[in-house]
């Protein structure tokens, strides 16, 4: 994303914070708002996957993005470990501004692989004369 992109995105956002114990989303519900942890530990669970946390999602980590893009219900429960504050997109800002976060998630595993490619060392080739 562009600094202009990230700066409307920044615009867009509100903050909303959650206790321990908060349940953030809930698996099987609808969902229209993706989360952006800013501080804290969120806890997922699903529900097939037992009673204990598939994984804890810390600072710089986002939730909610798949029931926004599929338009389908959430397929986990994120609980706050600690007091949470997130930076949260409603629905119709998160589709204005990111639009297909696929393709953007995309491009930037490709800038990823890309940039892997460029920094890999080169083998070195010995030349050994006739």
């Amino acid at each position: 994303m562009s600094e202009s992109e990230i700066s409307t995105l920044a615009l867009a956002c509100l903050t909303e914070s959650f206790e321990p114990g908060h349940v953030i989303v809930r698996e099987g519900e609808p969902g229209d708002i993706f989360y952006m942890i800013d501080s804290g530990s969120v806890d997922v669970f699903i529900k097939s996957k037992g009673s204990k946390p598939v994984v804890t999602l810390e600072s710089g980590k986002f939730f909610g993005e798949l029931a926004l893009l599929s338009s389908d219900v959430r397929t986990a429960s994120c609980i706050a470990k600690t007091s949470v504050k997130c930076h949260i997109l409603m629905r119709n800002d998160f589709n204005l501004l990111l639009g297909d976060l696929q393709s953007l998630l995309d491009g930037n595993d490709y800038k990823r692989r890309e940039a892997v490619e460029v920094d890999k060392p080169r083998k070195a080739v010995k030349l050994v004369p006739k």
